[in-house]
């Protein structure tokens, strides 16, 4: 019998317990359901973890890695897709949920999103499904 493996999440977190403090791994995954589409059930990735890291820390090293990447691949960290330029020699933005919805739908109450049925219904008006169990 040969198997694949799903992910190499268990090989990479038994490094971190045995004292790498980072360890990634650019790999093939390959999953077990149907093919579409918008879903292959054979890809690759990358997956990382970092110890003593939180998520600021994991931030820095995407832009890094990033813009480490336009730089080295199209010799410019502007890199043109469609109508739009992104800039990846720039921090990149960040915004909490509520900061993004004011800032990109500044018309919302802000108090609406403290109640469930409110914040769903602004939702559901910009065609957002959601589902109770998501919570708020």
């Amino acid at each position: 019998d040969m198997y694949l493996r799903i992910a190499p999440e268990l090989y990479l977190k038994r490094l971190v317990v045995g004292g790498f403090e980072r360890v990634f791994e650019i790999n093939r995954n390959f999953r077990n359901e149907g093919i579409s589409v918008r879903h292959n059930p054979e890809f690759t990735m990358m997956e990382l973890y970092m110890a003593y890291a939180d998520y600021k820390d994991l931030i820095e090293l995407t832009e890094s890695l990033f813009r480490t990447l336009a730089q080295d691949v199209l010799g410019t960290t502007q890199v043109p897709y469609g109508d739009e330029v992104f800039d990846f020699g720039k921090p990149f933005e960040k915004l909490t949920m509520r900061e993004a919805i004011k800032k990109y739908r500044p018309e919302t109450d802000m108090a609406d999103l403290d109640n469930f049925d409110s914040a769903k219904a602004i939702a559901e008006s910009i065609g957002i499904h959601v589902e109770k169990s998501w919570g708020l």
